[in-house]
């Protein structure tokens, strides 16, 4: 992983906000009917099928919400991530729940798992945080044959996001979007996923682009009825060319990626 201790600091960082995010629901309400209620991870469970008895491996688990949500509907599930401070909280929530979730701190290269050890593999918001060619080499190799793959991820299929992330303004640290060494997925990334796997399919539930943007103009407002109405200003028009022009989709800053081992 790029530098792993830049990583691993900015991450450990950043735990109090995930838990401030989730606020109260974090405890009360089950993590199986929570993730119903977002837009992209709702789908997870819905093109997995059925996960009763299934092993499936989630990788960069963070605070464990997809980890809670895939054992509650069956799964037996084992998560890492580089992130000891994220990893203690995915423990706080499985016990919560009385879930019995194994979790490894491990970066994402050099997998502590043997081969074939999965049915399933899956993430959000974690390929981009890596060498993505050797994370998806060791996704093949823990993954049984046959086994299934979803990620949530950031790409850079449009070209103004590219142009953005590539051009030196974007180092400044005020206008960065996540961690100093993360890069959204690239044309390059996406193709050699889908040269690693069979059966790759592409989701892309809403559009997000100028709400990316939002986000950034809105983070010194955080938690203020201000930012609500800042970000409405740019969510609003994504939802218009989400809805209305469903082929422009595919240029969104968010993708699912599905898929098969050969």
């Amino acid at each position: 992983m790029k530098d792993l201790k830049v990583e691993q600091k900015f991450h450990d960082s950043k735990v109090h906000l995930f838990v401030e995010d989730e606020g109260e629901s974090f405890l009360k309400t089950p993590p199986k009917e929570a993730i119903k209620n977002d837009v992209w991870l709702k789908h997870f469970p819905e093109i997995l099928g059925d996960l009763t008895g299934k092993s499936v491996l989630d990788c960069g688990c963070g605070t464990g919400f997809i980890s809670a949500a895939l054992s509650q509907n069956g799964a037996k599930v084992t998560a890492f991530d580089l992130s000891n401070g994220m990893l203690k909280v995915a423990q706080k929530r499985a016990s919560s729940w009385k879930l019995n979730i194994p979790v490894v701190e491990s970066a994402f290269e050099n997998l502590p798992f043997k081969d074939n050890s999965f049915d399933i593999v899956v993430g959000a918001m974690i390929l981009h945080h890596t060498e993505p060619e050797g994370a998806v080499n060791e996704i093949k190799r823990v993954l049984k044959k046959g086994g299934k793959i979803l990620f949530l991820e950031t790409q850079l299929r449009n070209v103004f996001l590219r142009t953005l992330v590539e051009s030196p303004i974007y180092k400044i640290r005020f206008l960065r979007h996540g961690s100093p060494c993360e890069k959204p997925l690239t044309l390059k990334s996406l193709k050699y996923i889908k040269s690693a796997f069979t059966g790759v399919r592409f989701h892309y539930f809403s559009f997000i682009f100028l709400q990316l943007i939002g986000s950034i103009i809105a983070r010194p407002l955080r938690k203020t009825i201000l930012e609500k109405i800042v970000l409405s200003f740019f969510i609003i028009p994504d939802g218009v060319v989400g809805k209305y022009l469903p082929g422009l989709r595919k240029y969104s800053y968010w993708v699912m990626v599905e898929g098969e081992k050969k």
